[in-house]
This record gives C-alpha cells, structure tokens and sequence, in this order.
C-alpha cells in the first residue's frame, strides 16, 4: 500500500470529490477514522467553552457520534484487514481541527464544523460510488446520512447564536426575555 501520508482529494469546481488517484477502501476507511476522531476533539474543545447547558449538551452528543463513527471504521477495518488499525494519514483530514478555536468565537467555530461536516459528506459519498462491498457501501451510506445530520444540528446551533448571542453564555440553559 501507498504511504498514506500521500493521499490528497480536494472538492472540485462543480462541487465533486476529486482524489489525487483512486484511494482503496483501507485508505478511505484510514482517512475517515482520523476525521472522525479530529471531530471529536473539536466538538470537545468546543463544548468547555459553553456554559448553556442544553446547548453543551448538544455539542457533546456530536462529539460522542464521532467517537461512535472512528468505531464502527476501525471495526470495519479489522473485519476486512484482520489487523487492529490502519495508519492514519497526517494528511486529508476532513475537518482540519489543527485550527486555533482560541481566536474564533462559538460561531465561527460552529460554521467552521458544519462546513467540514458537509465537506465529510462528499468524502463519503465518493467513498460510495467506489466501494464493490455491499456492506461497505451501508457503512459509508449511513455516515453520509450521520454528518448531513450533523450539519444540520450545527446549523441549527449557528441560528440559535444568531437569534440571541449570549445563547452559549446562559448558565441555566433556561429561557429568558431579552426583547421590549
């Protein structure tokens, strides 16, 4: 197998996956690994600065889902391979969680991660269209389904931030007026 460090894909200008050359089912199951578990962290990182606790809570859930995604690939992998784990690339993280979430505030953060979710979507979805096991194929169908969902969420979140900015700031995660 190539070195896996070597692996790069990019979206292209009509909005396709497009890989540097065609990635065998290992590599895209090595390459969704650490994008799920750099997801993780992420979601992680991101719910120590939310105080609201339904908002945290929510964070929380998509970290744990990740978590869950690294597992279901990383079985997927040793049924196939035999073996324990695959590399994982350095490079062709879905969700470039190297990011400092210090200088950003929640919003940006959260734009940040539903962008990467959906970029995670078209991973998959490529991912599909190249799998000849049919329960591979369910595999990545159903994580195309997860990360769409999970956009959604962040999504929802975003809006909520905008609607009232200090959404993440209420302790209580109670209502309150802020209106006339």
């Amino acid at each position: 197998m190539e070195d896996m460090d070597k692996i790069a894909f990019k979206s292209g200008k009509d909005g396709r996956f497009e890989f540097a050359r065609e990635l065998t089912a290992i590599e895209v199951l090595g390459v969704g690994m650490k994008s799920e578990i750099s997801s993780y962290g992420l979601y992680k990182r991101l719910a120590l600065r939310i105080a609201n606790p339904m908002a945290k809570q929510r964070i929380l859930s998509l970290a744990e889902d990740e978590k869950g995604h690294y597992k279901l690939l990383a079985d997927k992998y040793t049924e196939m391979s035999g073996e324990a784990a695959p590399p994982i690339p350095d490079t062709g993280d879905l969700r470039q969680t190297s990011i400092e979430i210090e200088k950003m505030n929640n919003k940006e953060v959260l734009e940040f991660a539903a962008d990467k979710e959906a970029y995670a979507q078209k991973f998959y979805s490529a991912a599909v269209a190249n799998a000849a096991d049919p329960t591979g194929r369910s595999v990545l169908n159903y994580l195309v389904e997860m990360e769409r969902g999970h956009e959604e969420i962040l999504r929802q979140e975003i809006k909520m931030l905008e609607k009232n900015p200090l959404w993440h700031e209420q302790q209580s995660g109670q209502f309150f007026h802020v209106g006339p």
